[in-house]
């Protein structure tokens, strides 16, 4: 994934995603719109498998006080609300500066 910051650990998204691209030779900078569906429904399982069934849907909803998105488990979706999504458009720097700054305190 490429944000702009270097860091050594990988989360477990970037590590499915890198494993998609291996396995499926897909080029580096590929968006995931120019995928095969079958691909696209790949990385969809393995995210949602490793990390979304996980709590972590339920626990930033209700963290976030219901504002940012909502979720259905049932149809297995996750929709950004509008002030979510201006939310993170106006502070997207400063949200991956305090998620890194975060993760480094916990490792």
């Amino acid at each position: 994934m490429r944000n702009g910051y270097y860091q050594e650990y990988q989360a477990q998204v970037e590590k499915n995603l890198r494993k998609i691209q291996l396995n499926f030779n897909i080029p580096v900078g590929a968006s995931f719109k120019s995928l095969q569906e079958s691909h696209q429904l790949e990385l969809i399982r393995l995210i949602e498998n490793n990390m979304l069934k996980k709590y972590v849907q339920g626990d930033l909803y209700a963290d976030t006080g219901r504002l940012l998105y909502e979720f259905s488990k049932k149809d297995r979706k996750v929709t950004l609300t509008l002030s979510g999504f201006e939310f993170s458009l106006k502070f997207q720097t400063t949200i991956f500066k305090l998620t890194n700054y975060e993760m480094a305190k916990f490792l």
